[in-house]
């Protein structure tokens, strides 16, 4: 392992470590010449991870090809209702993602025309907590946080 990454529970990369030969600071060493599983231990001295600057320009021109409207209820007990535009014929996944970015649901994976849609997520089965709403299509993805009550 030669490069360590720090990603947002959308995927995003925020944040990235490297080491050109796979020696740590710890004396960690990801490099693994006879190939197979190895185990890595890194230290936070290890990984003291390089911010990357992530610019986006959205203009009157370029609107966005769909967003997130609202949850509701939010704080929710057993369900709740994600309301969502699509500005843009596309393709679109609503997935929601636990705190340790499991997915835990997939509400939508196809294509969909312009319009107004709602799907309801029912967390009946999973603990209370705080989850997040993906909705991704061609251009953009959005994030709607869910919080769960029981």
């Amino acid at each position: 392992v030669r490069r360590v990454e720090r990603r947002s529970i959308a995927g995003e990369i925020l944040a990235y470590a490297q080491s050109t030969n796979g020696q740590w600071p710890s004396g960690a060493n990801t490099a693994n010449p006879t190939g197979g599983a190895a185990p890595i231990v890194l230290t936070d001295g290890d990984v003291p991870l390089s911010s990357m600057d992530v610019t986006e320009r959205i203009s009157a021109e370029q609107p966005l090809n769909h967003d997130i409207l609202n949850a509701y209820p939010n704080p929710f007990n057993a369900s709740t209702t994600i309301v969502y535009n699509v500005t843009q014929a596309q393709h679109v996944t609503l997935r929601v993602f636990d705190l340790a970015g499991r997915e835990v649901a997939l509400l939508k994976n196809g294509f969909m025309p312009v319009g107004r849609y709602q799907r309801a997520f029912n967390g009946t089965d999973l603990p209370s907590g705080i989850y997040f709403a993906r909705l991704s299509g061609e251009i953009s993805t959005q994030i709607q946080k869910l919080v769960l009550l029981k």
